[in-house]
């Protein structure tokens, strides 16, 4: 199965047991905190993902980017997409990473799609459009440090341990994110980087 289809799906799974409500249709009734929400995890990930590029540490790369690809990941969730097709989401076949791509899809730019699309035959083609988008850009990124290979076992190693979050019951702080468990242990991506050469 294609990465992304199988992300999806372990996502779905983390999202059913922790309660944590989703569209099970297409929809663009999506509440504007929830596309706030998401915007400022996008942003949050990016900052430290690009502090990890500067710390040019391996594994701490490897945990941002897992980290960025678990948040990018939920905005297909969110309308309801996630039994779509994301295989044609390849990296974007460019020399030149636009940086701020991922941090500039601005809530309102959201607004403006769904208000724009109400009363179109397909409402949500702009919406994947902009989220294929943001899975290319993250494909390339990863492609340029050379974890495009390693991706799908990083994934696996790091879904595993959000897992374990929920083992002993679910606690969620103010916004709604769920807390660390005592005693677990964070993704372990050293033995892979190793495996595909990378450390």
């Amino acid at each position: 199965m294609n990465f992304i289809n199988q992300a999806l799906k372990d996502l779905c799974d983390f999202r059913w047991q922790a309660r944590q409500a989703f569209p099970s249709e297409p929809t663009i009734k999506v509440p504007l905190a929830t596309l706030q929400a998401r915007h400022c995890q996008v942003e949050d990930e990016w900052i430290e993902l690009t502090q990890a590029f500067d710390s040019a540490d391996m594994q701490k790369i490897a945990h941002e980017l897992f980290d960025t690809w678990y948040v990018v990941l939920q905005w297909p969730l969110e309308f309801g997409l996630q039994n779509e097709d994301w295989s044609q989401c390849a990296p974007i076949a460019s020399g030149i990473f636009v940086p701020y791509l991922l941090m500039k899809l601005h809530v309102q730019d959201f607004g403006k799609l769904l208000k724009s699309s109400l009363g179109n035959e397909d409402p949500l083609v702009g919406i994947r459009l902009r989220i294929g988008t943001m899975i290319q850009t993250l494909w390339w990124l990863t492609s340029s440090l050379r974890l495009d290979e390693a991706l799908p076992e990083l994934w696996q190693i790091g879904h595993t341990a959000n897992m374990k979050k929920l083992e002993d019951g679910i606690r969620k702080d103010a916004n709604g994110k769920i807390l660390k468990p005592e005693g677990w242990e964070p993704p372990d991506f050293k033995p892979t980087l190793i495996k595909f050469g990378l450390i």
